[in-house]
């Protein structure tokens, strides 16, 4: 009976080892396409574009014995005139990435390069990458002689938002994404139903707020379990727009579209509803 029952206790073991390190699988990216639309190559149209960055992968077999079923990162950055436009990374649950390129608001073409690199290691914040290599290069067509920009001195623009009547203002980033989001908000004033927690976030967004954000603004991520500061405005991945009330690490990728200026952020920090969970109110969006 004792020896049965330390067989047994071997065989249990076995099962559990292999299960926690056998069967491992480890995929790296062995294809990768930057596209542009159908009709374009190295001329990019004024009012803007998508290019689509598609990755193919590939099992690799592992000699280790290590836990883990996981895709190498890819990063991903575009470069306008040399200015870090946007920039990102993904993995296999994002095969194809889409690159909204924004209008080339002045008078003058601006270059267009995209550059890639993958992983040394296969973690979720990757310890070292391959050195940029090119994707695409070309160039970008600008506004006719005679044809005002449209979205001219927005570089002096801050965004207020406004809750139960009390109004803070944000500083937008200038990268990329907060170009574009500036751009969006241009001329307009948003409204819609929020919820206060952690985090204010849209409660119900039925003109599409969320996802007109999410198809227009491109992405400046690099880090996943960033903590987050109080103040601070994000975007996620999939368009949800929120802002934060403390200090708080999230998980996934999020673009830091801006921050509260200082001297709002103590009344800001106010809104959060502590222990009395979630409050819904309506939030009103417009630049100033």
């Amino acid at each position: 009976m004792k020896k049965g029952r330390i067989n047994l206790g071997l065989l249990m073991l076995t099962l559990l080892l292999s299960g926690c390190w056998g069967w491992v699988e480890y995929f790296d990216v062995v294809e990768e396409e930057l596209r542009v639309p159908e009709g374009v190559a190295d001329v990019l149209p004024q009012e803007g574009t998508t290019l689509s960055l598609d990755l193919t992968y590939e099992y690799v077999p592992q000699t280790k014995f290590e836990p883990g079923y996981d895709y190498k990162m890819y990063r991903y950055r575009v470069l306008v005139d040399g200015w870090e436009y946007c920039y990102g990374v993904t993995n296999s649950d994002y095969q194809t990435v889409t690159i909204p390129i924004m209008a080339n608001d002045t008078h003058s073409p601006v270059s267009i390069v995209v550059e890639g690199s993958k992983a040394l290691d296969y973690v979720d914040n990757p310890k070292g990458w391959e050195a940029w290599h090119e994707l695409y290069s070309g160039t970008q067509e600008c506004l006719a002689a005679g044809e005002s920009p449209a979205y001219d001195r927005l570089e002096d623009k801050q965004l207020q938002v406004t809750i139960d009547g009390k109004s803070f203002l944000f500083d937008i980033r200038d990268t990329g994404a907060g170009q574009v989001f500036k751009r969006l908000m241009s001329g307009r004033t948003v409204t819609l139903p929020v919820c206060l927690d952690d985090f204010i976030f849209i409660n119900d967004d039925p003109e599409g707020f969320e996802k007109e954000l999410a198809d227009r603004v491109p992405p400046c991520f690099g880090q996943s379990g960033y903590k987050h500061k109080a103040g601070e405005i994000k975007l996620e991945k999939n368009g949800l727009f929120e802002i934060c009330l403390k200090d708080r690490e999230t998980f996934g990728y999020d673009t830091i579209l801006g921050a509260v200026r200082p001297e709002d952020l103590k009344a800001l920090k106010k809104l959060h509803p502590g222990k009395y969970g979630q409050v819904r109110t309506t939030m009103t969006l417009s630049l100033l």
